[in-house]
């Protein structure tokens, strides 16, 4: 099963022109990864020594994990059913993201323009409430070496919060069952809703 094995990590750019329509997608540098929008039907990782740059990442069926080593993490959105974990060592710049739940993880600065996690939906469209969580921190919370697909949600989101050396911005909407945001910078957002919880 050659793609079930643990990828070993190139030392040149990946790069990913133009729309990508896959099963499910890895991948491993220690240089910089870049790419346009990804459409999979199931998950979707990536793991840079340096920057990741993505575009519009979009998931049927699983998780989209995100992690730069030594770099920052910069999306345009991502829409997907599960876990969405980006991970900057230098900074975490995302658009929109709608997921069930959601860790952006940095050292440095976040910044998000709209996070969903797991809303809930009426009849009509509107949101009633979320049951997803949240999560805003320091990506010192990753174990050392963690690969895209090795990390659970339920221990992170269980694990004392590390707070972010830099700020943490919520430009737009933030809402969650649980929220929690950490940061040893200011803490400033839109409109921030924790249905269940909200730490701030």
């Amino acid at each position: 099963m050659r793609f079930a094995a643990t990828p070993l990590a190139t030392s040149g750019t990946i790069a990913l022109s133009g729309t990508a329509n896959v099963g499910s997608i890895r991948g491993e540098t220690s240089a910089s990864i870049l790419t346009g929008d990804i459409n999979a039907n199931g998950t979707i990782g990536f793991a840079s020594g340096g920057n990741g740059q993505y575009g519009a990442l979009r998931n049927a069926g699983g998780n989209i994990n995100l992690i730069a080593r030594s770099g920052g993490i910069t999306l345009t959105t991502a829409n997907l059913p599960g876990f969405f974990l980006a991970s900057g060592s230098t900074g975490v710049n995302v658009g929109s993201v709608f997921a069930r739940d959601i860790a952006l993880l940095s050292t440095n600065t976040i910044t998000a323009q709209t996070l969903l996690a797991g809303v809930v939906f009426s009849p009509t469209g509107a949101i009633t409430g979320a049951t997803g969580r949240t999560l805003l921190a320091n990506s010192a919370m990753l174990p050392t070496g963690a690969m895209p697909g090795s990390i659970n949600p339920n221990a992170l989101f269980a694990a004392t919060p590390i707070a972010t050396g830099g700020s943490v911005s919520v430009l737009g909407a933030g809402l969650a069952g649980r929220f929690t945001s950490v940061s040893n910078g200011p803490m400033t957002g839109g409109t921030i809703v924790g249905f269940t919880t909200l730490d701030v």
